[in-house]
């Protein structure tokens, strides 16, 4: 077993670096595609057929899930305690996402105004003066639509414009509205 105490640096063997890397602080493997960016918990038996859905060579998907195994984390990245904390850096190799927050209890976040909506009502937040949400960017470890998301709000070191948001809020309200429009002639 390879001593992966967290903070403590996991040198990746020579010839996989390309293919995954290591966070030893909240101890999870990102996959480095470009266009993917996964993260998951090393424990999982997905890592073999993630990185066979890249096409990558039979002997260094088994030497990578061999090393990922040998890692000996057992922590769960869906759990809450995984996840870093809401205005915090980027985490590296990791996507960032446009996101929206409800502008009422700041703290429900998703990627769907519709959500939102949702939430916004379920809650019973009560009559908005306006747009529900705030533009925010995200990360999650979930790499689609099928997996339970939880985010975190990133900050990259940048404030949005006033002007921005202004933007945003209009898109977002016709969005609603022609979505609104949409459900109430069906």
């Amino acid at each position: 077993m390879i001593d992966a105490a967290p903070n403590t640096e996991v040198i990746v063997p020579q010839g996989l670096e390309h293919l995954i890397g290591v966070d030893t602080k909240n101890q999870r493997v990102t996959c480095h595609d470009v266009a993917c960016m996964y993260s998951e918990e090393p424990a999982t038996e997905q890592w073999p057929g993630h990185l066979l859905g890249h096409k990558i060579p039979w002997d260094l998907v088994v030497e990578a899930s061999s090393f990922i195994r040998g890692l000996g984390w057992e922590k769960p990245l869906m759990s809450r305690q995984a996840v870093p904390p809401n205005g915090s850096a980027p985490q590296p190799g990791t996507k960032v996402i446009d996101g929206v927050r409800c502008k009422y209890c700041r703290v429900f976040m998703s990627t769907n105004t519709m959500e939102v909506k949702m939430h916004w009502e379920l809650e019973k937040h009560g009559v908005s003066d306006g747009c529900l949400v705030e533009l925010i960017r995200l990360q999650s470890w979930a790499r689609n639509d099928y997996e339970q998301h939880t985010y975190w709000e990133v900050d990259e070191g940048t404030k949005r414009s006033g002007a921005n948001q202004g933007v945003y809020e209009q898109v977002a309200i016709v969005s609603l509205a022609l979505i609104i429009g949409l459900w109430i002639t069906l």
